[in-house]
């Protein structure tokens, strides 16, 4: 039997293999369909974002998330971005995109005390401090499983700032929600919908009088 230290010890080396094979997740998404018919597409997309930004980082006190990287999704982040803006957009369409953020966050607090108990906390919060700052605009409740995608930037000078979250705890997985087909749907459709709505941003800029 495992006394408190012990606990504590295999919780904290189970964090660190985890985290380190988070860091090592990526999926691919399903190709987006166009939804018209034209190849007379130009997006033109400058990613502002610093090198921490557009790398894998995570936390696991007092709340569990996990940022993904520009690798998570294949072939990239911006790169698969860049596919659905064009796949969306209107025929002979023109756009100029600045990336000011582009988040993929999992906050897994459900996860980590399903599998490892209170040891996990406890053994990370002595590592930490317990200081831990959420990323803007976490979920209202970060008690749980919730996948959150925030992009936000500029389209034709247009600001857009767009977040798209869904809980995940009904999805089974053994090591990590992103082996799940259903958990990668759910990401291929809530980056159609904030794409969506950065184009329309993109549009109600250019109406005249704005």
């Amino acid at each position: 039997m495992l006394n408190g230290i012990g606990r504590g010890s295999v919780a904290l080396a189970a964090c660190v293999a985890i985290t380190s094979c988070a860091s090592q997740q990526r999926i691919t998404l399903a190709q987006p369909a166009p939804v018209v018919a034209s190849t007379d597409i130009i997006i033109q997309i400058v990613d502002l974002r610093d090198t921490r930004q557009r790398a894998f980082h995570a936390e696991g006190q007092p709340h569990c998330f996990r940022s993904y990287g520009d690798e998570f999704i294949a072939p990239s982040k911006v790169a698969y971005f860049r596919e659905v803006l064009e796949s969306r957009s209107a025929p002979h369409a023109r756009a100029n995109l600045t990336l000011s953020r582009f988040e993929t966050v999992e906050f897994c607090d459900a996860t980590m005390a399903r599998v490892f108990g209170i040891g996990l906390a406890a053994a990370v919060g002595g590592v930490t401090g317990g200081k831990v700052a959420l990323p803007e605009h976490a979920p209202e409740s970060v008690g749980g499983d919730t996948f959150v995608l925030r992009i936000a930037g500029k389209i034709n000078d247009a600001p857009f700032d767009v977040s798209k979250q869904f809980d995940y705890r009904d999805i089974k997985f053994t090591n990590f929600p992103s082996e799940n087909p259903d958990y990668r749907k759910r990401i291929y459709e809530a980056i159609q919908s904030a794409v969506d709505e950065i184009l329309a941003a993109g549009v109600k800029a250019a109406e005249p009088g704005r």
